[in-house]
């Protein structure tokens, strides 16, 4: 009798275990493989259909992808390594930014959600705090649309939210580019973005966001109010384009949590 039940306990920790990951939040057209310390997402602007076509502007159309890491929103502080694969993708046509989302959390709506995003690209890069964006397998990420939804530019450079390298990207020995993106909180409740060590943010502008969501955590021995969200990988690419892209992160550089809540017996 006690085997049959820890035997059933097993199924039902094994079922909660698959609906928590089939519950992870995101949209667009595109595809992942791997876990959330080493992800790799493919983002195809070869197959958008003939029928989505360019803007007024002459530009597009283009296909986003986005999806959680987790499904836990409560990582405050994260540190990860973002590979293109240079072989792999197709990046001559124009528009393909590989991006990381922070800050993930639900709309006041309950519908929709908001999160701040780094893009990337070998041109230059951007961080924006975007609102209201549709999330759920029915919600295609082919359009004319020239942004993924509403946005605010967060670095303190006003609407000019892309900026040119100062120097060209790293390349690793394969010829991948190669992004490293901290998350960091080095005063609680205000965020503060790295890219490959350098700072890209400006903390004035980064002190204006009011957390949607807080938590207390205890780093080096003290508890503190951190703003959590969650973390997601992020694609976008003009027709034409593709991106493969692997996202790789050390646990001991999350301050919070990345994983989904275990089952105890």
């Amino acid at each position: 009798m006690k085997m049959v039940k820890k035997i059933l306990l097993g199924m039902v920790a094994t079922a909660a275990v698959l609906a928590f990951a089939s519950c992870k939040m995101g949209a667009g057209e595109g595809e992942t493989e791997g876990n959330k310390w080493d992800k790799t997402m493919t983002v195809d602007g070869t197959k958008i259909p003939d029928d989505v076509q360019p803007n007024a502007q002459g530009k597009g159309p283009y296909r986003r992808f986005w999806e959680e890491f987790s499904t836990n929103e409560k990582c405050a502080e994260i540190t990860t390594k973002i590979t293109v694969d240079v072989a792999n993708s197709i990046t001559e046509n124009g528009v393909a930014t590989a991006g990381l989302a922070f800050d993930l959390n639900k709309s006041e709506d309950g519908k929709t959600v908001d999160f701040i995003l780094v893009g990337l690209s070998t041109g230059g890069y951007y961080v924006e705090r975007y609102y209201n964006i549709e999330k759920g397998k029915t919600v295609s990420g082919d359009t004319s649309d020239s942004a993924l939804g509403t946005y605010t530019p967060l670095d303190g450079k006003g609407d000019a939210n892309y900026h040119v390298w100062a120097k060209a990207p790293k390349t690793d020995e394969n010829g991948n580019y190669v992004f490293t993106v901290k998350i960091a909180q080095e005063t609680p409740k205000v965020y503060t973005v790295y890219i490959d060590d350098v700072k890209v943010s400006v903390d004035s502008e980064m002190a204006k966001l009011t957390p949607a969501k807080t938590e207390k955590i205890k780093k080096d021995g003290v508890e503190a109010e951190y703003a959590v969200g969650g973390i997601a990988c992020y694609g976008s690419v003009v027709k034409g384009n593709k991106l493969v892209v692997n996202y790789l992160t050390e646990e001991d550089s999350v301050t919070g949590k990345l994983e989904a809540e275990e089952i105890e017996e």
